[in-house]
């Protein structure tokens, strides 16, 4: 059961929707992979613009339209990944853990959640 929560963990890490498609609620899991390669995709194709013409880059992500999109779809995406980081508590099934191991689990959760709040 630690080596499966672990392996939940680093899923969600990775790719956020993974620990569901592999554990859990296929739906849910659709949802974030799709969500989460749709936002890897815009910004490769940012990144990709960007290696052609820096220029294009700032006047696109300036649009006052795109601002409102984009931020809009940021904070959607960020209610999700948290819905995603706690549906990955439930299928670590942290009360089947022993006590240390529920403790040390649950602090690379909350460490990590911290970790990714103070990067976004």
């Amino acid at each position: 059961m630690h080596r499966r929560a672990w392996w939940l963990l680093l899923l969600t890490v990775l790719v956020p929707g993974s620990a569901q498609l592999v554990a859990g609620n296929r739906r849910l899991a659709r949802i974030g992979i799709s969500a989460t390669l749709g936002f890897w995709s815009f910004f490769l194709i940012l990144l990709l613009i960007g290696l052609i013409n820096k220029g294009w880059v700032i006047w696109l992500v300036t649009l006052p339209v795109l601002i409102w999109i984009l931020s809009g779809a940021l904070i959607l995406y960020s209610v999700l990944f948290a819905v995603l980081t706690i549906d990955t508590l439930r299928l670590m099934r942290l009360g089947r853990l022993y006590n240390r191991e529920r403790w040390i689990t649950f602090g690379a959760v909350v460490l990590y959640a911290l970790l990714n709040r103070r990067t976004s």
